[in-house]
């Protein structure tokens, strides 16, 4: 991902670029920032609230024109986009990248589960599908092996556009079948950027925005106590240029 300036005369200018960034959880992380121009106001924010030291966060001031902000032992919750602000009575100047936060958790072949992301229940309701609450009514195994009811499409992006991965899948009523997503042969793990539901006979894997590093092949597993089915979609992203506007 790139950045591309926009200059207007007077107001501050950033020297250097910010690039998309994946990190684990517990990792650290610093962004830099450096602009010119007379008597700078520097400022970081994510997704448009302001930052200040604190928690997971340490902002310092380097020097005339620079600043850096540092992530310290990263959480799910700290990705996001971030930006510096540079400001003088000139005007403003804005630069941003994203960081993505990645699990460090692994799954198994043995773990064949639901990856515990936020469920995109919006998702569900377009099929009239209901979805039930812990604690609902106790259904019996079904004394059938999965199947898919409709088929997962490729899809060609851009990058920063939204991937919806999804399909049907029966028996819809089995509370021992379980789902899992793949990429390229290795279970999707959980990240900042990634969303799945699976329930009441629908299952969807979300990612947005997407970069060119989600491109491959993925593929859905359903699981059962009477076999398994599984069918696979490819995902193509083509990089774009992002504007830093001032």
């Amino acid at each position: 991902m790139h950045f591309l300036e926009q200059k207007s005369s007077g107001a501050p200018q950033f020297v250097g670029k910010f690039q998309s960034v994946t990190i684990y959880e517990g990792d650290s992380l610093t962004l830099y920032c450096k602009a010119t121009g007379d008597k700078l106001r520097l400022n970081w924010s994510k997704d448009g609230t302001p930052i200040k030291t604190g928690g997971s966060y340490k902002v310092e001031e380097k020097g005339s024109g620079e600043t850096t902000l540092q992530i310290l032992n990263a959480k799910m919750s700290d990705g996001g986009w971030y930006q510096c602000d540079a400001t003088n009575q000139s005007g403003t100047s804005s630069m941003k990248g994203r960081v993505v936060v990645q699990s460090r958790q692994k799954l198994d072949s043995a773990e064949r589960d639901q990856i515990p992301l936020r469920k995109i229940d919006r998702r569900v309701a377009r099929y009239g599908a209901k979805i039930e609450e812990d604690g609902g009514e106790v259904r019996a195994a079904s004394k059938q092996p999965p199947k898919f009811l409709d088929t997962v499409k490729n899809l060609n992006l851009i990058e920063g556009q939204t991937a919806l991965l999804d399909c049907k899948y029966s028996p819809a009523d089995d509370p021992n079948l379980k789902i899992a997503w793949l990429l390229n042969g290795k279970a999707v793990l959980a990240s900042s950027r990634l969303s799945t539901v699976a329930d009441a006979g629908y299952a969807a894997l979300e990612i947005n925005p997407v970069t060119v590093f989600d491109k491959g092949e993925y593929t859905i597993v359903a699981v059962n106590t009477l076999g398994e089915a599984r069918q696979s979609a490819t995902v193509d992203v083509t990089g774009q240029i992002f504007l830093c506007y001032k």
